[in-house]
């Protein structure tokens, strides 16, 4: 769990160093809360509907399964993402508990933010962090009916390094890798670092940057 934590600190920490570390008094608005200060001459918009393929080390029969979602939001000077995000898992993950077959479905969201750089350049980077609220539901399996469900809430974290590729002015490519860490859940089958786990991600993003 030190690992996880160190990890993300360090994430955070690149993504405030990236800002402009003072800002002119003529500069401070709402929105330098997200660009650090930096003035804010342009703000524009995005849509990025995003698949995801998760990979799991936990007790699962199978270590990778589907997750479709996106996020929404404002695009600030260019470069700087503010929004809202969401993912839901397609289909069932399932493990054997005491000769029993348990079925796992999961969805969370959340916030997010996020910053490209060099975003001129048709292949830049973006780092980003969203974190928020999810939910899992956990039942019995027999013959692949489900039985008896619990559902259980949990909370998150997951830093972003992705590759942006500019396809026109209002159109990018964007490909990369989040890890996701759950904490303060509430699961009765499930243990915290179930849930953890790296995920492959292809997403288009669409708006005016």
């Amino acid at each position: 769990m030190k690992r996880k934590l160190i990890s993300v600190f360090a994430l955070i920490s690149l993504y405030l160093i990236s800002f402009k570390l003072e800002a002119q008094e003529s500069q401070k608005n709402l929105m330098g809360i997200f660009t650090g200060g930096e003035a804010v001459h342009h703000i524009g918009w995005f849509m990025s509907p995003e698949v995801r393929s998760f990979y799991n080390k936990s007790q699962f029969k199978d270590n990778k399964s589907l997750l479709v979602g996106g996020k929404l939001g404002l695009m600030i000077n260019h470069s700087f993402y503010f929004g809202i995000t969401g993912y839901a898992k397609i289909g069932d993950m399932r493990y054997e508990k005491q000769e029993t077959t348990v079925g796992v479905g999961m969805g969370y969201g959340g916030l997010f933010i996020g910053k490209s750089f060099l975003f001129n350049e048709i292949i830049h980077p973006r780092i980003g962090l969203s974190g928020g609220y999810g939910g899992s539901s956990e039942y019995l399996m027999k013959d692949n009916v489900r039985g008896a469900n619990h559902v259980a809430g949990f909370m998150y974290i997951e830093p972003e390094l992705a590759l942006e590729i500019n396809i026109s002015n209002h159109v990018r490519l964007v490909t990369g890798a989040t890890y996701r860490i759950v904490n303060m859940s509430n699961f009765e089958l499930l243990s915290t670092g179930d849930l953890d786990g790296l995920s492959i991600n292809l997403a288009i993003v669409f708006g005016k940057f």
